[in-house]
């Protein structure tokens, strides 16, 4: 344990089915499914996530693009503290069901190089970090090897 810090092993995997395209493949429809858990010294989590994912892109001049993004996903997720209560009793796991939803963008600034911004928002969780829980905000650059 550092600074407070419980170790987790974690592990997950997400099966999506992009099979809706429409106009020319701009416009996209993708029902997906997928499972995560994390476990450590002190609580074992499990999600099971079900949602859809839809996105556009759209040219911005010869060289450049934009895609806009967008989720709207059912979780299941189950808490499981580890080790004993007070009264020596196994804990018990906690279920709830969340409703989560996420929004990004994906810009070519340059040939090679792009931006990404995203939110997540929604439903929160009872179970602090360990399961979704208030908004996320995230960016990230990328380069794309050509």
């Amino acid at each position: 344990d550092s600074a407070g810090f419980d170790p987790m092993t974690t592990y997950g995997f997400r099966f999506a089915l992009p099979r809706f395209g429409f106009m020319n493949g701009r416009i996209g429809v993708a029902p997906f499914v997928g499972f995560g858990s994390a476990s450590g010294d002190s609580v074992r989590t499990m999600i099971v996530p079900l949602g859809v994912g839809a996105g556009g892109r759209m040219a911005l001049g010869s060289t450049r693009a934009l895609s806009l993004y967008a989720t709207g996903t059912y979780m299941r997720a189950s808490v499981t503290p580890e080790g004993e209560d007070a009264a020596g009793e196994e804990r018990e796991t906690e279920s709830e069901n969340l409703l989560r939803f996420a929004i990004a963008a994906d810009v070519t600034l340059f040939r090679n190089i792009g931006l990404t911004l995203g939110t997540e928002f929604g439903g929160a969780s009872d179970h602090g970090a360990t399961v979704p829980h208030g908004s996320t905000f995230g960016a990230g650059l990328s380069w794309a090897f050509r």
